[in-house]
């Protein structure tokens, strides 16, 4: 059957085998190796976005953290809230967004001061990536996650 009249068929919405088959080429079997040749690279882009949405959930709890600490730091109590105190809260809103295993270094900075001076608090934790750092290189090791805060006290 001449090709013409098989595409005019199949426009017809009549049984008529692909063109594919009579330009001599086979294709059962192409998406298969297609697929296979592009899993690696979406399995890649899949664990990428899972482990750099781990990362920036972890800067978040550090952001909240610092931001939290110097909230209560710049407070107008009396007494005043001490290093320690914004230390420990810190550290309890580190804890209590579920960070287990990783200890938090928090520095302040103008702790106590009088009204207009700055206070500043400063939250860093390592951060380890599991899968990705097999690919990029540059990703191996640790990576020190820090977020700082600067407020005026009331």
């Amino acid at each position: 059957m001449p090709l013409g009249r098989c595409v005019s068929m199949a426009l017809h919405r009549t049984n008529c085998r692909p063109t594919a088959r009579f330009l001599g080429r086979d294709e059962r079997g192409v998406a298969a190796v297609e697929f296979a040749l592009l899993l690696p690279v979406l399995i890649m882009l899949l664990f990428g976005i899972i482990e750099f949405g781990l990362a920036l959930s972890r800067q978040q709890v550090l952001n909240t953290a610092s931001h939290e600490g110097a909230r209560l730091g710049i407070r107008q109590a009396v007494p005043r809230p001490t290093a320690g105190d914004i230390q420990a809260l810190a550290r309890r809103v580190f804890v209590q967004a579920g960070v287990t295993g990783v200890a938090p270094t928090i520095a302040v900075s103008g702790a106590g001061g009088p009204s207009g001076t700055d206070l500043i608090v400063t939250v860093s934790a390592p951060y380890q990536f599991y899968v990705m750092a097999n690919i990029v290189p540059a990703l191996r090791g640790t990576v020190t996650l820090r977020s700082r805060t600067l407020m005026r006290h009331e």
